[in-house]
């Protein structure tokens, strides 16, 4: 399972938060979950956001830090 450590079970089904990965500043494809840096949200894929941050908060849904003032597509909770 990516982002995870240790052996799983064979057939078995895992959840798991995907981590903070940079592509680089523009990059030419539309970005998944938890990928930056995004300007805005037609930078996402699909129904992704982009989540604006100042330093280093966290994005929801999503594990690490991160760059420093980058900004992350991620998927928003609807209630």
């Amino acid at each position: 399972v990516p982002g995870c450590s240790g052996e799983g079970e064979d057939k078995w089904d895992y959840c798991h938060e995907p981590v903070l990965s940079d592509l680089g500043v523009d990059p030419p494809e539309l970005l998944g979950q938890c990928q930056g840096d995004c300007d805005k949200n037609s930078d996402c894929a699909g129904a992704l956001e982009c989540f604006q941050r100042e330093a280093f908060e966290a994005v929801e849904g999503c594990l690490g830090q991160g760059a420093e003032e980058w900004d992350y597509c991620y998927r928003p909770i609807t209630a």
